[in-house]
């Protein structure tokens, strides 16, 4: 899942304006509030499409690819 945080991060977290290890922690803990569930939704997204796209019976595949716009 880190690499759906990496494609999902727009910016980088405020750990500079932080005062000490604490405003530190504080501050990763928050980014990662703020983008886990974004990145959870990523990756399920990618797996499903994954499953998809590799399955065995290629018909339905087919079908819904030649309903794509294109």
């Amino acid at each position: 899942m880190a690499g759906c945080f990496t494609l999902l991060a727009g910016r980088e977290p405020a750990i500079g304006d932080a005062p000490g290890p604490a405003g530190v922690v504080g501050a990763l803990r928050a980014y990662d509030r703020e983008r886990r569930r974004s990145a959870q939704r990523t990756a399920f997204a990618s797996r499903t499409l994954h499953r998809f796209m590799s399955t065995e019976r290629t018909r339905l595949r087919d079908a819904a690819v030649r309903l794509l716009p294109g």
